[in-house]
């Protein structure tokens, strides 16, 4: 008789609290009662809410229990909730990560611009970030994107980055794209 093969599921999560709840601590001790994992997570404050965004990962019974446990949770709580299975995600082809990191004065449209121009060209935008600060020289209010996207191998990246360093000089963007080194 073979030994039952354990499963391993996911669970994508995204929650939204006040700032006086400590989100991350509670839903890392729920999953760890549940034997369960956190493989990612980003949080970040907006305005005076905490937002977080993990992928958690453990055997089904586990995540079933966790998935209970985050809705009781919600239920007691001033916290915006929401769970979701999900599955890791299957390329039918080779994919080459890269960093694109522009700095730019701020203006309406910049980051569509950017993502519009990958989009069109068939790359997948994996992770995305953006902010807005002020200069302390100048007062002026930059913007800042980081993405990683996924380039098909079957692109030519001289050309990629060609087209892209002229969308950026078209815009007066400053950009850098460079291979993933991790």
């Amino acid at each position: 008789m073979q030994a039952k093969k354990s499963v391993i599921t996911y669970v994508v999560l995204t929650a939204i609290a006040p700032q006086d709840i400590n989100i991350a601590n509670e839903i890392s001790r729920l999953t760890t009662h549940c034997n369960c994992s956190i493989i990612k997570c980003s949080m970040t404050t907006m305005g005076i809410e905490r937002t977080i965004m993990m992928l958690i990962t453990g055997q089904w019974s586990g995540i079933a229990k966790l998935e209970t446990q985050l809705d009781n949770f919600a239920k007691k709580n001033p916290v915006q909730l929401h769970h979701n299975r999900t599955q890791t995600p299957k390329f039918t082809e080779d994919l080459i990560p890269y960093n694109i990191s522009v700095v730019a004065l701020d203006s309406t449209g910049v980051m569509y611009k950017i993502t519009d121009f990958f989009i069109k060209q068939n790359i997948h935008i994996c992770e995305q970030q953006t902010e807005t600060y002020m200069t302390q020289l100048t007062g002026s209010l930059m913007f800042t994107l980081q993405i990683t996207i996924l380039i098909p191998a079957k692109i030519n990246i001289g050309e990629l980055r060609d087209q892209f360093m002229l969308l950026c000089d078209e815009h007066n963007l400053d950009a850098v794209m460079e291979p993933e080194r991790r």
